[in-house]
């Protein structure tokens, strides 16, 4: 199962940066690494490419490859309880998760992220 987040109605999406920024005000631990986001969305520019997608979606991948951060979040260094997802610019966060179990005990990092970025969660 995976969730995104996404900005309320009728509002704009944050800018990776200031999405970062707002996370570090949240959390004591969070990561943001841009050669990372940049090569998780190299690696989905080469699976849309590979499964034959259209062109108009892989130049959106491209397009957002430069501002892509890929971020880590936790309430301490030590804990296996985190999230890491790839922040890209004008589109939504997906946050995916190992298992049922990692969801449940990461669910009150998803509810605080929301909170801070002023977004709504979607099933998905």
């Amino acid at each position: 199962m995976s969730h995104r987040l996404e900005p309320k109605d009728d509002v704009s999406y944050l800018t990776p940066d200031e999405i970062v920024s707002r996370l570090q005000d949240e959390f004591a631990c969070c990561t943001a690494d841009r050669d990372e986001g940049k090569d998780v969305v190299g690696d989905t520019i080469a699976k849309l490419i590979e499964l034959n997608a259209p062109q108009e979606i892989i130049d959106q991948q491209v397009a957002a490859q430069s501002g892509a951060i890929t971020v880590l979040i936790a309430d301490d260094d030590t804990t296996e309880d985190y999230l890491q997802f790839t922040v890209k610019p004008n589109e939504g966060i997906l946050v995916g998760y190992f298992s049922g179990q990692h969801e449940d005990a990461t669910r009150p990092l998803l509810d605080r992220c929301a909170c801070v970025l002023d977004y709504r969660i979607e099933l998905l």
